[in-house]
């Protein structure tokens, strides 16, 4: 299949005219949207029917969502798209307003509160088979006022009846070394 140019504003018209585009977020190898409808923020997700991996990307991540759809400190689906024309997979997810955090050489405020709330959600979403959580710098926004923290893609998650060699608690033990690390190696970027 042959990639065709569309402007973003198209293809999310077509996928649905209820949504208006308000803008592209942050660069990945799926498009990410800021969309609004009736006033309120999403993202909206998705992959051209050319780019498996981020249809498998956008995949992996609804049934990630779906799986956790009660796990706090995540952005949740909205909305499950298939069958759109061009399209390989979208969906609609809420919109956290927050700011990223962002690698640098001057290490996060310590907010204990925040490395709270992002291990419960790390540990709500072993607890449900979803490993491998991918915890880096573009996929964590912190509230303004520093009080939550939201992971905002989990499209690389793994589940654990995909693990056949590693154990769990390898895979565990690395999730929650990485939230250490974003703490120390990342701040909040203004």
């Amino acid at each position: 299949m042959r990639y065709v140019f569309e402007p973003r504003k198209a293809v999310v018209e077509r996928i649905d005219s209820s949504l208006n585009y308000l803008g592209a977020l942050n660069p990945s190898s799926v498009h990410v949207n800021k969309v609004e409808r009736d006033g309120r923020s999403y993202t909206l997700k998705y992959a051209k029917e050319a780019f498996g991996w981020g249809i498998d990307h956008i995949s992996r991540e609804r049934e990630v969502l779906l799986r956790a759809g009660d796990v706090l400190g995540i952005t949740h689906l909205v909305q499950d798209y298939e069958g759109v024309e061009g399209v390989g997979a979208a969906i609609l997810k809420e919109f956290y307003e927050g700011r990223m955090v962002r690698e640098d050489e001057t290490p996060m405020v310590y907010n204990t509160q925040l490395k709270k709330q992002l291990t419960q959600t790390v540990s709500a979403l072993h607890s449900r088979g979803i490993f491998s959580v991918d915890l880096h710098s573009a996929n964590v926004v912190i509230s303004a006022d520093f009080s939550e923290a939201c992971i905002i893609d989990l499209g690389t998650c793994v589940f654990a009846e995909d693990f056949k060699y590693t154990s769990l608690d390898d895979v565990k033990h690395h999730d929650m070394k990485d939230i250490d690390t974003l703490f120390r190696r990342c701040r909040l970027s203004f």
